[in-house]
């Protein structure tokens, strides 16, 4: 729960962020369930786009931003990104031309390294010099004990997300061609005190959260 509200913080606090920066456009990928108090809030006159391939959160959030004209929800599998690219509310909201502040929430924990490769290979064909990706980059030790892994691996299988958890360095190659601008512990990006996070947090793996932004430099 501690994590969930942290990754939330984030998302706002990236947002403003990068609308101070210059960024009027935002494509969210992966949003999960919408809320009143979501990124859009942090960016009054950015035009957003929210996805997501959850049929219950697509709708709910169809419903909850139908007044709004600069806000729109989809439905979006990033395994098939050039759907989202080409979707019709994404090509009305998202100039070209334009930087995008493209964010991917929890995405990487839930696609291999190759997928994530093409992913952000894609992302950066696509997207216009000055762009930026924001994310919470969930990572683990280089050495863990394997047992406490795989039994971790196997209750979130279990319960219908299996992923895969990474080392920051994985994370970082994971996105090039993007270059990383800043990453940091995300308690320590958020402003909390350096005993925020405890060892039980860390789930005896050294599972950390990195708040992560990387930018497309040159075409």
């Amino acid at each position: 729960r501690k994590w969930t509200r942290l990754r939330r913080a984030f998302i706002q606090e990236a947002a403003g962020t990068l609308y101070k920066d210059g960024l009027k456009q935002f494509l969210d990928l992966g949003s999960g369930m919408p809320t009143e108090n979501h990124l859009h809030i942090a960016v009054p006159d950015a035009r957003v786009v929210y996805s997501d391939i959850n049929p219950v959160a697509v709708s709910y959030g169809q419903s909850l931003f139908a007044e709004h004209i600069n806000i729109d929800y989809i439905y979006g599998n990033v395994r098939h990104i050039n759907d989202i690219f080409n979707a019709p509310d994404v090509r009305r909201l998202i100039a070209r031309r334009e930087p995008v502040a493209i964010g991917l929430n929890t995405l990487i924990l839930f696609l291999t390294e190759a997928q994530n490769g093409r992913l952000a290979q894609t992302l950066h064909n696509w997207a216009a010099v000055g762009s930026q990706i924001f994310v919470v980059l969930q990572t683990r030790a280089e050495q863990i004990e394997a047992q406490r892994y795989e039994k971790l691996l196997a209750l979130s299988a279990a319960a219908g997300l299996p992923m895969q958890l990474y080392t920051l360095e994985q994370n970082i190659a994971m996105m090039k061609p993007w270059q990383p601008i800043r990453i940091q512990p995300l308690a320590q990006f958020l402003g909390l005190p350096d005993d925020f996070i405890t060892e039980e947090d860390q789930a005896g793996m050294g599972i950390t959260f990195h708040a992560a932004f990387f930018r497309k430099e040159a075409a």
